[in-house]
């Protein structure tokens, strides 16, 4: 979960979804920025959870902020909430994070944000931190994480890791 700001006036918590192939908001977070779809809102067909095809009003934000990553004019998808999952106010997918390299630090619970820069390289999988832990890099590549490692001390590859979907009761971000 993240917490976003969204046009510069609306708090938000978002679910993290590197699958996703765009960013959405319930239409409840729609409506309080007074972006509410009606009839002449464009569509764009999106495959959801479970690979159901549904047609999803598209609106624009004029921002979407999550810490000091930005973009502007961002096109998001206007879809039902989870069922399990109620306290999110949308989902970020990866038209917002497909403009940054994303670091992910578990055990510090931090989502790192850097505007894309450099080609990602293998090399990149020996930072180390302050505290000694290593953090991985991933790459975000047609709506694929990926992780670089090293197999054997000699051959550099790009790894898909295998992930499992489940819904956590977790706090809300204040």
């Amino acid at each position: 979960m993240v917490c976003a700001l969204l046009n510069q006036q609306e708090y938000a918590t978002l679910l993290l979804d590197t699958g996703a192939g765009q960013a959405f908001v319930t239409p409840d977070t729609a409506q309080r920025l007074g972006l509410s779809p009606t009839a002449d809102t464009p569509t764009r067909t999106t495959t959801v959870m479970g690979g159901r095809q549904v047609e999803v009003p598209i609106v624009r934000l004029a921002t979407l902020a999550v810490g000091n990553a930005r973009r502007d004019n961002l096109p998001v998808g206007v879809l039902e909430s989870f069922p399990h999952a109620p306290l999110f106010d949308g989902i970020l997918g990866s038209s917002f994070l497909e403009h940054f390299t994303i670091t992910l630090d578990y055990p510090r619970s931090r989502l790192w944000l850097v505007p894309r820069g450099p080609p990602f390289t293998p090399s990149m999988v020996s930072k180390t931190t302050t505290s000694g832990s290593r953090a991985v890099p991933l790459k975000l590549a047609n709506s694929y994480l990926l992780v670089s490692a090293v197999l054997n001390h000699t051959e550099s590859v790009l790894l898909l890791p295998a992930v499992e979907y489940r819904y956590y009761a977790c706090p809300l971000i204040p």
